[in-house]
């Protein structure tokens, strides 16, 4: 009988340990960590199944938001499109994309946090890897990273289904957009990519560049001396007046300031611009602004504070005097044998992942327009 019983005993405690070491390996399984390659060439270990993730910038929670990614943390932006605010109303924010705040980022407990390649958020790799958090710097420069992008995220949710589902449905559309471009043929296109410190042009290299070549646009900027792989050169007078391009587009930086203050900045920029185009013998016919009217002038609870001051719906109505809206249909009805158009647009890579070919608002909408209507001249 002793024996029976010591025998009970032994089983119990085999079992209760196949048990226990059977979860433990689960959770080591769970918990494992894979080495990726991001896109500064990095090595990271990042877990196989983050739960955790905190986003710096923009573009990249909204790839990862739509596919149905659930974040813990996301950048202070006003720039998300429309289909993806309700998903990340109530996320916590961890700052703007040049000031991210890593105690805030930290309060959060991520397993993983997911930046671009900025200085202000490669100085965090080594902060972020003290504590045990990997950080994965991910740029999107061309159509390909914006699949590789969707492809990556997939996986990092755990929705690798929806994914390729996404992935599939912006490479139909793609197609359809650019199946009778005519490389090569296109109107001649300046890219700036401004701020109110400088000015540079961007190559091909860029995403705005590479989405320019895509439709069919020559890219000036492709034609300056000092290229090599960059993604910007300095904006040059000499050389502008010298290629005398058809359409001129200004990529602003997107921050957290209320629509309405954007716009009147977007102008001010614009008139920058316009001067500066002047000055080397291009007088532009019209003055683009891919904001839409109607968004601006309605108001919202994240310019409150701005609609306090009572002049900013008189001031964007003024200024609709001066610049073309989103919603204004003058600028396709144009001549376009004798329009030199000058469009702003918020910097807002990612909304291609969701809206291809967007590039800021309606920004690249109108590029594209701009670009059939030359080969229809």
């Amino acid at each position: 009988m002793k024996k029976y019983i010591l025998l009970v005993f032994v089983v119990i405690i085999a079992l209760a340990g196949y048990f226990l070491l059977a979860r433990g390996q689960h959770k080591l399984a769970a918990n494992a960590a894979v080495s990726v390659t991001d896109s500064t060439g990095a090595k990271v270990h990042i877990p196989a199944e983050p739960k955790r993730i905190v986003f710096l910038n923009a573009y990249n929670l909204e790839i990862f938001a739509s596919i149905g990614g659930k974040a813990v943390g996301r950048p202070t932006s006003t720039s998300y499109p429309n289909d993806i605010k309700e998903s990340i109303k109530d996320i916590p924010e961890v700052g703007m994309i040049h000031a991210p705040n890593l105690e805030k980022i930290m309060s959060l407990k991520p397993d993983l946090v997911v930046g671009t390649n900025v200085p202000f958020h490669v100085m965090l790799r080594k902060p972020l890897e003290m504590a045990g958090v990997p950080l994965y710097l991910n740029m999107i420069n061309s159509y390909e990273d914006v699949l590789k992008s969707i492809d990556d995220f997939g996986c990092f949710a755990g929705r690798e289904k929806e994914a390729a589902v996404k992935r599939a449905q912006i490479e139909k559309e793609y197609a359809a957009l650019t199946q009778d471009v005519q490389k090569g043929r296109g109107p001649k296109v300046l890219i700036i990519f401004g701020s109110p410190d400088s000015f540079n042009m961007s190559t091909k290299k860029s995403f705005g560049g590479d989405l320019a070549e895509r439709l069919g646009a020559v890219n000036i900027a492709d034609k300056a001396e000092n290229v090599k792989d960059s993604s910007y050169i300095p904006l040059s007078m000499e050389f502008v007046a010298k290629e005398n391009p058809d359409i001129v587009m200004l990529i602003t930086m997107g921050g957290s300031k209320p629509r309405q203050a954007a716009v009147k900045g977007d102008y001010d920029l614009v008139q920058g611009v316009s001067t500066f185009l002047a000055q080397a013998g291009i007088t532009v016919t019209h003055k683009m602004c891919a904001h839409s009217l109607k968004a601006i002038t309605e108001p919202a609870a994240d310019v409150e504070a701005y609609a306090e001051e009572g002049e900013w719906l008189q001031e964007i109505l003024e200024l609709r005097d001066k610049l073309l809206f989103a919603d204004d249909v003058a600028l396709t009805q144009a001549d376009a044998s004798n329009m030199k158009v000058l469009i702003s647009a918020p910097f807002m890579n990612g909304v291609v992942a969701t809206h291809l070919p967007f590039m800021g608002e309606k920004g690249a909408d109108f590029l594209l327009e701009q670009i059939q209507g030359y080969y229809q001249k």
